[in-house]
């Protein structure tokens, strides 16, 4: 997990809901790598499905898995750094409505 979602989660979720998605940053990692149990598959896609934060973060996770697959090119930090705040700017805006 980023120091970019940390923090954000930090900022949003409860002790309770950030060890939750702690625990299912550790096990995303493991079902990229191709080493997660059928128990603990089922466990992190139900999280993944109830936890806007954490399927967000899969969601990149997955693209850059599958962009790497292909040979692209990984983004230069400028880049990286526009798109977390416009990540943490729509974040923001959500928390708002």
């Amino acid at each position: 997990m980023s120091l970019w979602s940390r923090l954000s989660y930090r900022a949003r979720c409860s002790p309770i809901s950030r060890s939750r998605c702690r625990r299912a940053s550790r096990l995303l990692q493991h079902h990229l790598d191709g080493t997660l149990d059928a128990h603990d598959t089922a466990l992190l896609r139900d999280h993944l499905e109830r936890c806007r934060q954490c399927g967000l973060e899969a969601e990149v996770h997955d693209q850059i898995r599958r962009a790497l697959v292909r040979g692209a090119q990984a983004p230069d930090a400028a880049a990286v750094h526009r798109l977390e705040e416009f990540a943490a700017q729509l974040l923001d805006d959500d928390t708002v409505g």
